[in-house]
């Protein structure tokens, strides 16, 4: 991959793959003793499943057939195990009960078997899953969780088995830790908590952070100000520094801020803080994700009546979240800047772009203002910024919701050289180019910048490719390329010609007005590659990409490229209906869908108007004339309404061919389309005088003369507003 900075979305994946096998081991000595039967057997039903219960016998021949190296078999029990519903945590039970009897290799042994397997990994996968489900729902049980702190002050093997079981708890441990951290009269059990709440690291550090914000005491903050110090995570710095500068106690100030230098770098206020951690949760990084790979994270707060206080949040709208709470802190505080501002609003249009359809957030309940309301308050300059977050990102989605605001707000002062507005113009997706082009031309800027001389060509393009979606298929062999293509042609794209490489079509590429697929089919080695000189290029650099490897690697290469919306894989014998839903999809995520044929009339509409503004204006930095040839070409293909609107540009064009063009079309037209085109023309003649060839001003006197009435009427005005010579006139009169 490149270096571009990418805004990750951690989505749910729903079986694991290859990979998992590494977790495996992990997974064998999870709670310190060896097993799984050692941390939860004790607290177990006894003897539910017997040898001859149906799930006991089909997980145990499932097995059983992985390893005598039956994966068909194995591969049917697996199935019929999970079609049985077992819950998760009965699941456990069950795996103890079959580990018990088979006295030989364990159930995590033969899983990373059955998932070094192509033809097993999916199932394997599921079953996997259904596993670390019913171990997480074991170890986040708070009567469990009680449990486990209550052997912190046993023996050692007690002490051993409770420390690892919490720590396999994670966050959802941290409210009953807290307390033993805070209340308990055991000293040594407070010692062993603080011991584990320490080797928890960043599971621990949001919980204690939001604890140490609201604690009433001096000596419980200090305490955890100490602890988060022991901590090497950086999120905490934010909470040290706001209670070093709120508290009145020297010696917790001086605590708080010692504990804060390893993590705050430069950052010399709470505020600064804020920003530099909101930041880094907007790009949705692995170490600010306490569950990769879950389907919710957990928000924490804390009620000095009460304690820790968890609300689970859905993964998507998490990191959101997050920003948009350490940010409002800092609005709270009185401090309001411009960079603050922006990340919050690129926050809240990231949560209605990321938060699943009908899902009731509990951090911002549906009865709140929807993000563009906040956004056009924040004022042009602030969303100029969230423009360029979303250009830095790649971030389609964004940039498209950006740039509607700005249409609200922009003002001329802002359009420069080097601008967002301006660098939009280049993005790799057409939608931004046309979104960025209408709000420079409505803004009708008044001082030249480098980059005005796209604006009409970008506004011109609309009327002309609006409607069309353009695919580069890269592949090494003709019979491959050549299905794909004829699958891509159905589905309404124009395919450029076959290469393996983007070096080897930069000729067509060059012609395209813009790409909005690319298809490669290639082993996955070579995927790396090409992902890497596809979005090395400017062109593409957001532009969804579907992979097609073999079969064996996809589950590897989704792992790889999880945290990238815009990539995607497939097995290379994906059917041509599966093709087209997969592209579908992906473009739909990766750039908010294909452009629907009413969007592309509407982009061309306003396009058209927006190029009829400048032109009635006489805009010294747009030229209007540079659309010349692209409205004249577009005069005989089209249709209404934009027919008409093509029309009445050319006819406010200075150009010869402009008005040359509106009299040929006239020529050849009937009714009122030639009525309509002939007012045009006179209002071409109006303005810029005779331009017409001598063949053009004869065929308008036989018009005028042999046409009906409208016709003939319509024809005279064009002559005169021409001001063609006496002859013409001459003509009419004495011609009975």
């Amino acid at each position: 991959m490149t270096n571009r900075p990418i805004r990750s979305h951690p989505k749910p994946r729903p079986a694991l793959s290859v990979a998992a096998v590494s977790v495996i081991a992990w997974s064998l000595s999870l709670f310190g003793l060896g097993t799984i039967t050692t941390a939860t057997a004790a607290q177990q039903p006894e003897g539910i499943f017997r040898r001859d219960e149906p799930r006991f016998v089909l997980l145990d021949d499932y097995l059983h057939f992985v390893l005598i190296d039956r994966s068909d078999v194995a591969d049917a029990k697996g199935r019929e195990l999970l079609a049985s519903g077992i819950e998760p945590r009965d699941f456990i039970s069950l795996v103890e009960e079959v580990e018990a009897s088979r006295r030989g290799r364990s159930f995590l042994d033969i899983t990373a078997r059955a998932l070094r397997r192509p033809e097993l990994e999916a199932t394997a996968g599921r079953i996997y899953a259904l596993f670390e489900k019913g171990r997480l729902e074991l170890a986040r049980d708070p009567e469990e969780i009680s449990r486990n702190i209550d052997l912190l002050s046993g023996t050692l093997r007690q002490r051993t088995a409770g420390r690892e079981r919490l720590i396999a708890a994670g966050e959802y441990a941290m409210p009953q830790l807290l307390e033993a951290l805070l209340q308990s009269q055991d000293s040594r059990r407070r010692a062993a908590a603080q011991e584990v709440v320490i080797s928890m690291e960043r599971q621990a550090v949001v919980p204690l952070s939001e604890a140490l914000l609201s604690l009433q005491d001096p000596g419980d903050q200090e305490r955890i100000a100490l602890i988060l110090g022991d901590i090497p995570y950086a999120a905490s710095g934010p909470s040290l520094l706001s209670t070093a500068e709120s508290t009145e106690s020297p010696d917790l100030a001086a605590t708080a801020r010692n504990a804060a230098k390893s993590k705050v770098g430069p950052a010399s206020s709470a505020n600064e803080a804020r920003l530099d951690l909101a930041k880094r949760y907007y790009l949705e990084p692995e170490d600010l994700t306490s569950f990769p790979g879950e389907t919710h994270q957990l928000l924490w707060s804390f009620d000095p009546a009460i304690g820790l206080l968890a609300t689970p949040i859905r993964t998507e709208v998490f990191h959101e979240a997050m920003v948009m709470r350490l940010i409002e802190r800092t609005l709270r505080a009185g401090s309001v800047d411009e960079e603050s501002l922006a990340y919050w609003v690129a926050a809240n249009f990231g949560r209605e772009i990321d938060q699943p359809a009908g899902y009731d957030n509990p951090t911002y309940p549906s009865s709140r203002r929807d993000a563009a309301y906040y956004a056009v308050a924040a004022g042009a300059k602030t969303s100029q910024r969230v423009l360029e977050i979303a250009l830095e990102m790649n971030d389609t989605p964004l940039a498209l919701r950006t740039l509607g605001v700005i249409t609200q707000t922009a003002r001329t002062d802002l359009i420069q050289s080097g601008s967002p507005l301006v660098r939009a113009l280049s993005y790799p997706d057409r939608r931004v180019q046309y979104e960025s082009a209408l709000v420079i031309a409505g803004a009708a800027p008044e001082s030249p910048f480098v980059g005005a001389e796209r604006v009409v060509p970008v506004l011109a393009s609309t009327i002309r490719f609006a409607g069309e979606r353009f695919a580069v298929v890269l592949a090494s062999d003709e019979e491959v390329y050549a299905a794909v293509r004829a699958t891509l042609d159905g589905a309404g794209y124009t395919v450029l010609p076959r290469g393996e490489t983007l070096e080897s079509i930069a000729e067509p590429l060059a012609e395209t007005p813009g790409i909005d697929l690319v298809v490669a089919i290639t082993t996955s080695q070579q995927q790396r590659s090409l992902i890497e000189e596809v979005r090395g290029d400017p062109r593409l650099a957001a532009t969804p990409y579907l992979g097609l490897v073999e079969p064996a690697a996809v589950f590897t290469m989704r792992n790889v490229f999880s945290d990238d919306n815009t990539i995607r894989f497939r097995d290379e014998g994906v059917t041509s209906p599966a093709l087209v839903n997969a592209t579908a999809d992906l473009v739909a995520s990766a750039a908010g869908g294909e452009l629907s044929e009413s969007e592309s009339l509407g982009y061309t509409l306003r396009a058209l108007d927006a190029l009829r503004d400048l032109a009635v204006a006489g805009s010294g930095v747009l030229d209007v004339e540079d659309a010349t040839r692209p409205l004249i070409s577009a005069l005989a293909a089209s249709q209404e309404p934009a027919r008409s609107r093509i029309a009445d540009v050319l006819g406010l064009i200075d150009r010869d061919a402009a008005q040359q063009a509106l009299v040929d079309e006239a020529l050849r037209g009937s009714g009122n389309d030639r009525v309509m085109l002939l007012r045009s023309a006179a209002r071409s003649g109006r303005r810029f005088g005779n331009r017409l060839a001598p063949r053009q001003a004869e065929a308008l006197v036989d018009l005028a003369l042999d046409g009906g009435a409208e016709d003939a009427t319509a024809a005279a005005a064009v002559i005169g507003s021409l001001g063609l010579p006496g002859a013409e006139v001459r003509e009419l009169i004495i011609t009975p």
